[in-house]
């Protein structure tokens, strides 16, 4: 028989506890050490990006600027401002020809849009993209980074476009809220469906199989008794 007192094997130890949410202060350092050598690698590759340099280094270098601002008022200790509803800027139209003509200027060309492909800029620039989008992955993984960047609408919304340029899957706390459910509209009443077969023939008294029945139908019946007729 096997001993219990034998037994020698250790309980399994406890779980290690979680790590502490990262400090505001600390997640602002972090971003502005991922974001500032992004701005050099965009520039380091503009024969790569051509027209897209100027937009992409205008467009991480306002995201920088803004994550600095806004961690900084959460640091310390001052609510977000509430963010209204936002209406989407309409882009300038260029110049018109000096001429009158009603053509656009020589040399005047809108500014590009940036492509909203997932991981674009990883792709054209490369590994060194790839580097500094892991970081910031890894980031938006540590515990309380994602909600301190969620803290502040601004700085939610201007992550968004961050992390699909690079790559990068949304946490659930910076993902869009989903819209609410519009109410249903009350379903009209339909008037009943009118039959579509043809209605009852009246009923026919047993012993009496021909009475009652259409006229058709009582030439069929006699034609079907006498049988096929041969043809002369």
């Amino acid at each position: 028989m096997n001993n219990p007192a034998a037994d020698t094997t250790a309980p399994a130890p406890p779980p290690p506890p979680p790590p502490p949410p990262l400090a505001v202060a600390e997640v602002a350092a972090r971003l502005e050490s991922i974001l500032a050598p992004l701005l050099l690698v965009v520039v380091a590759h503009s024969r790569i990006l051509g027209h897209l340099t100027l937009p992409l280094w205008t467009r991480i270098s306002r995201a920088r600027q803004l994550f600095a601002r806004l961690l900084a008022r959460l640091a310390a200790g001052r609510a977000p401002r509430p963010s209204g509803a936002r209406t989407r800027r309409a882009r300038p139209a260029p110049p018109p020809a000096p001429d009158g003509s009603g053509g656009v200027a020589i040399g005047a060309s809108p500014v590009p849009a940036l492509s909203r492909r997932f991981a674009w800029v990883v792709l054209r620039i490369g590994y060194q993209a790839a580097g500094l989008a892991s970081q910031l992955n890894h980031l938006l993984q540590q515990p309380g980074a994602a909600e301190a960047i969620a803290a502040s609408p601004g700085a939610a919304r201007s992550m968004r476009p961050l992390c699909r340029m690079l790559g990068i899957d949304l946490p659930p706390a910076l993902r869009r809220p989903a819209p609410p459910r519009r109410p249903g509209l009350p379903r009209p009443k339909l008037p009943p469906p009118k039959p579509s077969c043809p209605a009852a023939l009246p009923a026919v008294p047993p012993g009496t199989p021909d009475r009652g029945l259409p006229d058709y139908v009582r030439a069929a019946v006699r034609a079907w008794k006498r049988g096929p007729q041969k043809i002369a």
